[in-house]
């Protein structure tokens, strides 16, 4: 996609088109609408916007053949909307039925229309309703025409006195035109419609069907002279004044043809599955009818999508405002869509149940690569997920476990999530393959999504770059996954490399495999047999379109004793759980709300086979089970680590397999982490080592803050893209405490050194400067983030410059500037 493809990509979305009854309608009626205040008994409302729509709707409802209820998508269920009960239920029962009155300012324009038929009035109508000087010339001494004579006494001339009553025309009665040329140069345009089989005035020839034009300029013509039936008469007279008014003001005599294109019926609205109520009985009122409607309108990807229902949008809306956000004008306009486009999971479930081909995770992928090729997605979005595959990549973690002969004819990819939650498990599982494929290889290693997921195209290409080298190396095996994802992201970056998923090959290959009889072991422990016996399997989105692999996972899952059921969102429907995209930095919100419905989808366990689905629902308090850990490990439940574990275990694995140490960290001080700052930390992104370091450096360099009243330090450095500020307690030279932690994304300018300080005021935090042994002043600092800088006053040692900001002015005004600084 480019920018343009980016503003375009959403033209096929049936979101708010007319539905079919309407594109078939002749006014177009907004169906939905005028049933929508019917059901909600509007009926005022309903009957004005019917009324705007069709002129005279007393006239219309009787004559109208309602052309709608051959399209009315209801049709092929039980029977198509009644339409016409509807609408004359709300003429009877309609309290006020008074038309609206305007104040237009008269125009020194004349308009002359000839015949005073359905199709006459309704262009003499909204002529003058815009302030057009009409006359309408009549041969009869009646208007209306023939078609209104089959009504009954009185309804059609109840409709024209409402129609015109605060719209003023001349009307002149027995007044038959025989020759155009009798009025051509009196009028500044002219509208024919003498009825069927009326004087022509020989206009026929040159007429044009669409815009009612001929080949005398500023002449018109239409209704049943033209063989329209009554109600496409009134619709040819809508048109015609469309067409006049249009050469009123550009001197234009060809209607501008484009305008008068109507919206063709849809047949994706036929492939929505409509929630249909019970047939309607034989004598059902007007009310009951307009239930009947399924308003037909697709909110399949709204339904789907917690990031379209989050910020209440749909595609179209979404491709307005990526195509503003993306748009290569820099300094020129706000990226509007900046934290919406970094909100997305990049499941594709929107693609998956959209009808008409609508693909909005592509315009969401290739927005945020732009955004990302030109410098303006925050780093704090998806550093700490890049640096975490970078450790993937790293010395500490990366290997290639290889068969003990040259070649390998099958390679085992655990992918870095598994290996950091469960690698216990794909030790297990990894000696299973290799018991049974003697020349079975594995790979530890990131696939390289998060890079995908950041648009870092650079980055990804090296890492995919690493990947297919080493794959070369061992003699391009296929490739068994643990998770979906890294096959997904390997059949788009690394498409020469073939895979399944492991769970079709233990499925195929379990002659060996002890079934663990998972059940009995549980209930021996105490568990509730009503709590294990049932079980839910949650497909990871990535696995959406493998049938294989989710049938694979099941039968494993069965065959571990497990009675399962289906969630709605499965199979070729499958959910993100909410970790896709690595959307938590930048909108934790939404996160919050993918995880609750995920979690809450069903009561009973789940059964995953991707380790991060496993590891959110497991933070989350959910009863989860990965298939590999039920299969492979001594204890399947397993206890969520934090992610300076994670990384340990990354590191651990690796040195099983190989026997090659990493190099060990020995921290100058060691810290002892409460489980609520480690809880803490793991909801900021942040390691521990972070903190570690920042101790370390400040004991070193004496660049901290103490708290006389109870001995804790105060210190701060920068990780990544973020400063992390520490209260801490020594206990020894190499032994703390750490009391509290927290962070912000905006930079702390340093001051001038040299300069003298402008006299601070005293600060009330009664901190001091452990080195200068001073108390600390409020003093106006720079500060600067996303290219702009801006000052503040905080606590400051007015002799080293050392600063303090505390926790609340971090989750307050600073939060605030950076969450408006990143919505730009």
């Amino acid at each position: 996609m480019n920018f343009q493809d980016i503003k375009s990509y959403a033209e096929n979305c049936i979101r708010d088109y007319p539905p079919p009854c309407a594109c078939a309608c002749p006014f177009v009626l907004d169906v939905r609408a005028f049933i929508d205040r019917v059901a909600k008994g509007k009926y005022s409302g309903a009957l004005r916007l019917y009324s705007d729509a069709v002129l005279f709707p007393g006239t219309v409802s009787r004559l109208c053949p309602a052309y709608c209820g051959d399209f009315c998508v209801r049709g092929g269920f039980d029977s198509s909307v009644d339409i016409r009960l509807i609408e004359r239920g709300v003429l009877e029962n309609v309290k006020r039925a008074e038309p609206v009155r305007y104040a237009i300012p008269p125009k020194n324009t004349r308009v002359a229309v000839i015949g005073a038929g359905l199709s006459g009035l309704s262009c003499a109508y909204r002529l003058a309703g815009k302030g057009y000087i009409v006359t309408v010339f009549e041969a009869s001494g009646n208007i209306g025409g023939a078609a209104v004579k089959s009504l009954p006494e009185g309804i059609a001339d109840a409709d024209f006195q409402s129609a015109f009553k605060y719209i003023g025309y001349e009307l002149r009665l027995n007044e038959r035109i025989k020759d155009i040329n009798e009025v051509h140069h009196n009028f500044d345009a002219i509208y024919v419609s003498t009825g069927k089989e009326g004087n022509d005035f020989g206009l026929l020839p040159s007429w044009n069907s669409k815009t009612l034009t001929s080949s005398m300029q500023g002449v018109f013509a239409g209704g049943s002279l033209t063989d329209c039936p009554p109600i496409w008469s009134i619709e040819n007279g809508l048109r015609a004044a469309s067409s006049i008014e249009e050469f009123l003001k550009t001197g234009r005599n060809d209607g501008v043809g484009l305008l008068y294109d109507r919206p063709p019926v849809n047949d994706k609205f036929y492939e929505i599955k409509y929630d249909f109520h019970a047939p309607a009985p034989a004598d059902v009122s007007y009310i009951d009818e307009a239930k009947r409607c399924p308003m037909c309108n697709c909110s399949l990807c709204i339904d789907a999508c917690p990031l379209m229902e989050y910020y209440k949008t749909n595609p179209k809306r979404i491709a307005a405002d990526l195509g503003v956000t993306v748009l290569p004008v820099e300094g020129k306009i706000k990226h509007v869509a900046s934290r919406m486009l970094n909100s997305c999971n990049l499941c594709g479930l929107c693609d998956a149940v959209c009808p008409a081909g609508v693909e909005t995770f592509a315009a969401m992928f290739e927005s945020r690569r732009m955004m990302s090729d030109s410098g303006n997605i925050p780093a704090a979005f998806h550093d700490f997920w890049l640096a975490d595959m970078q450790f993937s990549f790293s010395d500490s973690a990366y290997a290639v476990i290889g068969p003990e002969s040259a070649g390998s004819g099958l390679l085992f990819f655990p992918g870095c999530q598994l290996a950091a939650s469960s690698p216990h498990a794909a030790e297990a599982a990894y000696k299973y393959i290799k018991s049974i494929r003697p020349d079975a290889s594995m790979m530890l290693s990131c696939c390289g999504i998060p890079a995908a997921w950041a648009a870092e195209s650079d980055m990804l290409a090296q890492c995919t770059e690493k990947i297919r080298a080493e794959w070369l190396k061992l003699g391009c095996p296929d490739v068994l996954f643990a998770c979906s994802s890294c096959m997904q992201n390997f059949e788009q970056y690394l498409p020469e490399i073939k895979g399944r998923l492991v769970y079709e090959w233990l499925a195929l290959n379990d002659g060996e495999l002890c079934y663990p009889n998972y059940i009995r072991d549980s209930l021996d422990s105490g568990d509730s047999a009503a709590d294990l016996s049932g079980a839910c399997v949650f497909d990871p989105c990535s696995s959406r379109t493998n049938e294989a692999g989710r049938t694979a996972v099941r039968r494993l899952a069965e065959k571990s004793g497990f009675s399962l059921s289906e969630l709605d969102l499965s199979g070729p429907k499958a959910a993100c759980c909410g970790f896709g995209g690595h959307i938590y930095p930048a909108n934790p919100s939404l996160l919050s709300k993918v995880i609750n419905e995920r979690t809450y989808a069903a009561e009973s366990t789940y059964i995953t086979y991707c380790a991060n689905c496993r590891d959110f629902f497991l933070h989350e308090g959910k009863d989860s089970l990965h298939i590999l850990d039920i299969l492979f490990a001594a204890e399947v439940r397993v206890k969520l680590p934090g992610f300076s574990e994670r990384r340990q275990n990354r590191a651990a694995l690796k040195e099983r397999f190989t026997g090659v140490l990493s190099k060990p960290r020995v921290p100058a001080v060691t810290l002892d982490i409460p489980d609520a700052i480690l809880k803490k930390m793991n909801g900021l992104l942040l390691l521990n080592e972070d903190a570690e370091d920042i101790v370390a450096r400040s004991e070193l360099t004496g660049a901290k803050l103490i708290n006389p009243d109870n001995d804790r330090f105060t210190a701060y450095g920068k990780s990544l893209s973020v400063t992390i500020w520490v209260e801490y307690e020594m206990h020894s030279k190499t032994q703390a405490v750490l009391h509290n932690i927290y962070s912000h994304r905006m930079n702390i300018k340093p001051g001038t050194r040299g300069e003298p300080h402008v006299a601070g005021i005293p600060d009330e935090s009664g901190l001091i400067c452990a080195k200068c042994r001073i108390p600390l002043e409020k003093t106006e600092t720079k500060f600067e983030y996303l290219k702009h800088e801006f000052s503040h006053a905080i606590p400051k040692c007015p002799i080293c410059d050392r600063a303090y900001i505390s926790e609340e002015l971090v989750l307050g005004k600073m939060l605030e500037v950076e969450t408006m600084l990143e919505d730009k």
